[in-house]
């Protein structure tokens, strides 16, 4: 009987080792019941932004006032906002994991074609942060959290 709890014991933080181990994202989360397609559909704002580590968050807030961006579980996304609180915006497109689904790829197609991708460091049912290089070097930090 002895044997059969250290056994099962052995098997069960065998398997929390596996997991935590796993970690596809540098945040976290090690382990999900719900699939990163699902983590990722949602209505989100910016909690959090900065560029090369400095802090634009009320900036960015201020520039793209109101956004919500919501990515659909079928593929597609829209961000509207207002910009500088005058202007309405709407950009839309479709969006896909890469192959190891480390990061969201985005083809905009409207108001103009631009593709980006998002490197995923975290990923919770309710709190997603990506990071974006430019083609410049610049590296953005968006943290959001549900709209």
């Amino acid at each position: 009987m002895k044997t059969n709890i250290v056994c099962s014991l052995s098997v069960i933080a065998g398997l929390f080792l596996c997991i935590s181990a796993c970690k596809k994202y540098e945040e976290g989360p090690g382990f999900s019941l719900r699939t990163k397609k699902e983590r990722v559909s949602n209505a989100w704002k910016v909690s959090f932004y900065s560029e090369n580590g400095v802090d634009k968050t009320t900036f960015f807030n201020a520039f793209y006032s109101g956004g919500k961006f919501h990515i659909a579980n079928t593929g597609g996304f829209i961000f509207t906002y207002k910009e500088n609180g005058v202007i309405d915006r709407d950009l839309g497109g479709d969006w896909y994991f890469n192959n190891d689904k480390t990061g969201i790829i985005f083809m905009q197609s409207t108001p103009t074609s631009e593709t980006w991708t998002w490197e995923i460091l975290k990923l919770r049912e309710r709190e997603m942060w990506v990071r974006e290089v430019d083609s410049a070097g610049m590296e953005m930090d968006l943290h959001f959290i549900p709209f």
